[in-house]
């Protein structure tokens, strides 16, 4: 009987530690494909941005602070007419789900945390039988 519970128990843990791999894996890998996204998203309209020149419009604001105050509507409204929407819209949407997956998995890392210590306290105090 006692070999049973142990086969039992054996079993569980290794169900429990591939699920476990598997959900890490699958959470590392979003979260990075998630970054390569948005950051080629933010890329390709900071490379748009360069190519029409918006960025020269800035030197405006080197002269004083009352050209910071004159123009700085004007400045916002020409990147808003020369940034590509659809890219921004991606970037944005990006950006807030990458945040919201950071925000889980931060959240949820000291329950992850402690499911690994014990699978890996389970795994080197016990012999591995099959």
């Amino acid at each position: 009987m006692k070999k049973l519970e142990d086969k039992i128990i054996d079993r569980v843990y290794v169900f429990e530690t591939k699920k476990t791999l598997l959900s890490a894996v699958i959470k590392i890998v979003s979260i990075g494909m998630l970054v390569i996204a948005t950051s080629t998203f933010a890329l390709v309209i900071i490379e748009t941005l360069n190519e029409k020149e918006t960025f020269s419009v800035i030197d405006i604001f080197q002269e004083n602070l009352q050209a910071v105050h004159t123009y700085l509507l004007d400045v916002v409204y020409v990147f808003f007419v020369e940034i590509p929407k659809l890219h921004a819209l991606f970037f944005i949407v990006g950006l807030f789900v990458l945040v919201a997956v950071l925000w889980v998995f931060v959240k949820n890392m000291t329950r992850i945390r402690n499911k690994v210590r014990s699978l890996l306290r389970y795994w080197n105090r016990k012999p591995h039988r099959e």
